[in-house]
């Protein structure tokens, strides 16, 4: 699901009453928040996605794996059933791909299994700002030639394009929140 919509629309109130919700339900297990940046993770109480995809950082020459069996990446995810991604348009599809492994490996679901089966909330706009060093949601991915060998982060993209066009569901907040 996304839910874009400009400043002032309430974006973060309706993160807030989904998070009451899951406490009032207690449920709170159950949900999960993170941000692209330190800062729009603060504010809706959630964490960096960057934090989660520790288990797959890699160096320049070595990509790093994460095992099935990977105990710290299944007790992350174990009860988590929805994830609400706040400030979506700093996220690109590189990014949204490794998540999707994350998820995929922690849930122990199979690879043909979107996130993991966990349910995803996009907040903000897609098109907003460019992510860093990533192609955006929205970006157009034109075939390569059949002699050109595709490199890891062109899989990547790929994935992550596939991801978003699964997208089945957009709720658009167009007027202005009033205090």
């Amino acid at each position: 699901m996304c839910v874009p919509g400009p400043g002032g629309t309430g974006k973060s109130r309706l993160i807030d009453a989904i998070s009451c919700y899951f406490v009032e339900t207690q449920r709170k297990e159950k949900l999960r928040k993170l941000g692209p940046t330190a800062v729009s993770a603060s504010l809706i109480g959630g964490h960096m996605i960057h934090s989660f995809l520790a288990y797959l950082r890699s160096t320049k020459h070595q990509k790093k794996t994460v095992k099935p069996d990977s105990s710290t990446a299944e007790k992350d995810w174990k009860y988590v059933e929805y994830l609400i991604i706040d400030e979506i348009f700093i996220v690109g599809l590189r990014l949204l791909a490794r998540l999707n492994e994350l998820l995929t490996l922690g849930k122990r679901a199979p690879p043909e299994v979107p996130f993991g089966g966990i349910n995803i909330i996009l907040f903000d706009d897609y098109i907003q700002y460019m992510p860093v060093l990533d192609k955006p949601l929205y970006a157009n991915l034109e075939r390569r030639s059949s002699t050109c060998l595709p490199t890891e982060a062109d899989v990547q993209y790929g994935v992550g394009h596939s991801l978003v066009l699964q997208i089945n569901t957009a709720i658009k907040l167009t007027q202005p929140n009033e205090n």
